[in-house]
């Protein structure tokens, strides 16, 4: 007789206490739907909910996500190099690789306003040469 496969262990399942809910789930297609890349909008509307009082790691944010590794470190890349989140290392008492801690840092806010208005400049310079074009005609 063989065995059923044994479900996964703790280590992949959600932090029952957090969970992304409606209305994190509809913040995030509102910026998704302002041109905010979904995985960067997703860890954002995360980090905003749960940054307080708790520790939070790449494999913490891919649980509560459902994101990938990859999607997640390339995401909170964008987000080091914007500023608005800091990394500290924490060594393991175990063997192994220190754990990468995130905290926000920077204005969240502000960081979506720059980045729509980056974004609101392209498209206006994009009207602009749409206009000449079809101006001389």
């Amino acid at each position: 007789m063989t065995q059923a496969a044994a479900a996964p262990g703790p280590i992949y399942q959600r932090p029952p206490a957090y969970a992304l809910h409606e209305q994190d789930l509809k913040d995030i297609t509102a910026l998704v739907g302002a041109g905010i890349p979904r995985t960067q909008a997703t860890i954002l509307i995360t980090l905003h909910r749960y940054s307080k009082g708790i520790e939070i790691t790449s494999r913490w944010l891919e649980r509560v996500t459902d994101l990938r590794q990859p999607e997640v470190s390339i995401a909170m890349g964008h987000l080091k190099d914007a500023g608005v989140i800091t990394t500290t290392e924490n060594k393991c008492i175990s063997k192994g690789r220190p754990v990468t801690v995130y905290h926000v840092r920077g204005d969240t806010a502000k960081y979506l306003r720059d980045l729509l208005a980056v974004r609101m400049a392209e498209l206006n310079q994009g009207i602009m040469t749409i206009n000449k074009i079809f101006q001389g005609e």
